[in-house]
């Protein structure tokens, strides 16, 4: 989820560790550097928190559920290439799935039942067919520019070319349409997955149909999709974000599955921390629900000592 990263940079050979960083700063100096951190997983967990509204989503392997992931299994049994699996996993959930607003249950299983759910039930499913084919997956949560199906929850197959007429909002089919000065947070609270394949990350949106697979859908991703950052290195005393990194959601990145979050550290950051970032969520029963983000090392950009 994330900054993409300057193509300048050094090569990932040369991240510091927690301890390397550390002792930078007993040394006397402030760094700038990108704090990398790992992203949460996707479990199929009896509780699954949704970072999209700060919830949870029960979730069941029950038979309607298995049905699905057979049926989905079955369908692609002689495909082997795996951008091919997962654009089918994505067109398998757009199709298998519609997109309504409000949901009456917090269960995946009844909503799979009743064969419809939010982005974030379709990315959870995407996300578990993902980890049914073995492919580490996760389900990401932000804004997306001009991908609202808002006006047409009907839809079930995507159809890149507007056509004259059609009943659906222009903007579901030529992207992007907005300015780039408009801000982000200004769009479309969205939910959409990303998978980690031997060849990199591919982002998959099962709302739209959108997969990062094409040149034309990954620039798509690259400039239109902010990930909510779920990290937050600017808890700690001593540690502050880069303006453009305040409040800000990210790019994501297509190389690995991290949050890279820039900001200038000037006194030693606590052991706690060395295990990462903890987002605790509320859950059923007022159990707690918490999200890891594993810290990976430090990307550094530059060092300077007071005068």
């Amino acid at each position: 989820m994330f900054e993409k990263p300057d193509e300048n940079k050094e090569n990932h050979q040369s991240r510091s560790s927690f301890d390397e960083l550390n002792a930078i700063i007993k040394n006397g100096e402030t760094v700038e550097t990108d704090f990398v951190f790992g992203l949460p997983e996707f479990k199929p967990d009896p509780v699954i928190p949704s970072i999209h509204d700060w919830s949870y989503y029960t979730f069941d392997e029950t038979e309607t559920v298995r049905h699905f992931v057979e049926d989905f299994l079955t369908s692609i049994s002689s495909v082997e290439n795996t951008e091919e699996r997962i654009k089918r996993a994505t067109t398998y959930v757009l199709e298998h799935i519609q997109w309504i607003r409000k949901e009456p249950t917090r269960s995946v299983s009844e909503l799979v039942k009743g064969k419809a759910g939010s982005c974030t039930v379709k990315s959870v499913l995407l996300a578990y067919l993902a980890h049914k084919l073995g492919l580490k997956s996760y389900v990401l949560a932000g804004y997306a520019r001009n991908v609202s199906i808002d006006n047409c929850p009907e839809l079930k197959t995507r159809n890149r070319a507007y056509k004259a007429g059609s009943p659906y909002p222009k903007n579901l089919f030529n992207l992007p349409l907005e300015p780039k000065d408009k801000s982000i947070e200004e769009d479309v609270g969205h939910a959409w997955v990303g998978i980690q394949t031997d060849k990199g990350m591919v982002y998959a949106d099962p709302t739209t149909g959108l997969v990062s697979t094409t040149p034309a859908e990954r620039q798509i991703f690259s400039t239109d999709y902010k990930a909510l950052p779920i990290a937050h290195p600017d808890f700690i005393d001593g540690v502050e974000l880069t303006r453009e990194h305040q409040y800000s959601y990210l790019d994501l990145d297509f190389d690995e599955p991290v949050q890279r979050i820039r900001a200038k550290v000037s006194r030693i950051i606590p052991e706690e921390w060395k295990a990462g970032s903890t987002l605790v969520l509320e859950g059923p029963e007022d159990k707690e629900v918490k999200l890891v983000s594993p810290l990976k090392g430090f990307d550094i950009i530059s060092r300077s000592r007071a005068n």
